[in-house]
This record gives C-alpha cells, sequence and structure tokens, in this order.
C-alpha cells in the first residue's frame, strides 16, 4: 500500500464503562523518513539473517531467523509485513476530541522532556518511578521541580 507523507488515520474504541474503561483513540501516522529509517534497519537485519543462515557468522538473537533443530532460514515472509508497516506509528490516547497532529506534537514534545529528566534524574541519582493516576503524576512532578530547583540553586 502506498501511503502519503504525513498521513493520518484514527480508531476509535468506545472503552467499556461498566469495567472503568475509558474511550481511547489510536492515531496511525506516516512518516517518510521513519520509513526510510526502517527499511534501512530492516535491510541490514535481513543482510545479518543472511550470513546467519549461511553460517558465515555465529548465531545472535535476530527476528529474521527461524532456528530449527538443525536449520537456519532467513524468514522473508516476516520482512515482507515489516516493510509493509514502515514508517507507520501509532500513539493511543485518551483524549478523544483533540486534533490528531496537536496529539502526536504533544508526543514529540514528550520526547524533549523526558531526555531532560533522564541527566535530571542521572545528575541526582535517582531510580525510575512509573506512575498512571494523575494525582500521583502532578504529586511527583511537584517533587521533582522542587527539587531541580533547590539543587539549581545549590550549585550557584
Amino acid at each position: 500500500m502506498d501511503y502519503v507523507h504525513d498521513q493520518v488515520w484514527v480508531a476509535r474504541d468506545p472503552g467499556n464503562p461498566e469495567k472503568g474503561i475509558r474511550p481511547s483513540k489510536t492515531i496511525h501516522h506516516y512518516s517518510a523518513d521513519r520509513a526510510r529509517r526502517t527499511i534501512k534497519g530492516i535491510d541490514e537485519s535481513l543482510r545479518k539473517a543472511r550470513d546467519i543462515a549461511a553460517g558465515k557468522t555465529p548465531v545472535k538473537r535476530n527476528r529474521y531467523v527461524t532456528m530449527g533443530k538443525t536449520t537456519k532460514q532467513v524468514n522473508l515472509e516476516l520482512a515482507s509485513q515489516h516493510r509493509e508497516l514502515a514508517g507507520i506509528k501509532a500513539y493511543v490516547t485518551s483524549r478523544v476530541d483533540d486534533d490528531p497532529m496537536e496529539i502526536i506534537g504533544h508526543y514529540r514534545r514528550l520526547f524533549q522532556i523526558e531526555r531532560s529528566f533522564r541527566m535530571a534524574k542521572s545528575d541526582l541519582r535517582a531510580r525510575p518511578i512509573f506512575h498512571t493516576l494523575k494525582d500521583s503524576i502532578d504529586a511527583h512532578l511537584t517533587v521533582v521541580m522542587s527539587a531541580l530547583a533547590v539543587g539549581a540553586g545549590w550549585r550557584r
């Protein structure tokens, strides 16, 4: 299937209020640059898989090598499936009324925010913490930002 750069399509999930599952939507986004990088990675993995199957390289973990008791084969069908999906990334959100490109922009900024927190956590020698409830997230961010403010003032 041919995709167009920045093509977006949305799948909605009504959720199940009786079980406490909120409605959500999955936004699929195609990027030509992402596809180019993914296909380059698939090609490199296939090259390595062929070397493993031919016995030129010792067996290492490779998703495109199918191991039998005495055989090693390259799984071209799986590589073909991955090529068809190259360039597509899915974003899942509970913000069902927001514009899909706005949601994608939030996720892209999230990467930059997480990178800065990784640096801060390594400086503070903190371990990762995972929260799912809004109150817990807000409390954690308050503590982290306070620690960063105190730490920045301490260094001066």
